[in-house]
């Protein structure tokens, strides 16, 4: 528990021990047409697995007490958290403010709001977001919210919305099939994860 008594993952990595992991693939969509029913995902080949960069890292937890997630920008596997600048946060979102773009809520680390503006498509809810981050009041009807943001916080989304072993799948079905369109694709029959209190550990590049 942290101050006030809200629960919090451990700080220190070796609180932590990693059960399985699906390893390292490459997002590929322009390897397959979008109608192929072929992944997207794939393995890296050995001259791609040598010249790997890390570009990002995150772990995610789910907290059952208050229904939502706790993510944080780092390897608790590999780092202590009370040594680093990082601490157990939920995540929150930030907005495009552009005409015709005020509809996408960009989920981040830390971002200035707590919930969506507006409501999203029930294919979000309880899949890839808990009921929290519904407004508290809702806005009049559609355009319902979009979804964009950070990587890594989206991969784990995905990761916890299924079985850890059909992770790959639901990352290669909700990813846009097409790069030049942001459509969330919700046609996909995987188990659904009903979330514990753990973690996933989805590797991407």
């Amino acid at each position: 528990m942290a101050g006030g008594s809200h629960w919090r993952p451990p700080l220190r990595s070796n609180c932590f021990r990693i059960r399985s992991t699906t390893g390292w693939y490459i997002w590929d969509p322009g390897r397959y047409p979008a109608d192929s029913g072929m992944f997207r995902l794939r393995r890296p080949s050995e001259a791609e697995e040598s010249q790997r960069r890390i570009h990002r890292v995150g772990t995610m937890f789910w907290d059952p007490y208050a229904h939502n997630y706790l993510h944080i920008p780092l390897d608790v596997t590999k780092n202590d958290v009370d040594s680093s600048e990082n601490y157990w946060q939920y995540p929150s979102f930030g907005f495009r403010q552009s005409t015709g773009q005020d509809v996408i809520a960009v989920i981040r680390h830390f971002g200035e709001y707590k919930q969506l503006p507006r409501p999203g498509p029930e294919s979000w809810f309880e899949k890839l977001l808990p009921i929290v981050f519904h407004p508290p009041i809702d806005p009049p009807s559609p355009p319902f919210s979009k979804l964009a943001g950070e990587l890594d916080i989206l991969i784990a989304l995905i990761a916890f919305s299924t079985t850890p072993q059909n992770t790959p799948q639901a990352v290669d079905c909700l990813f846009r099939p097409d790069p030049r369109t942001t459509r969330f694709n919700p046609d996909w029959d995987l188990p659904i994860n009903r979330r514990k209190a753990g973690f996933h550990q989805f590797r991407l590049f």
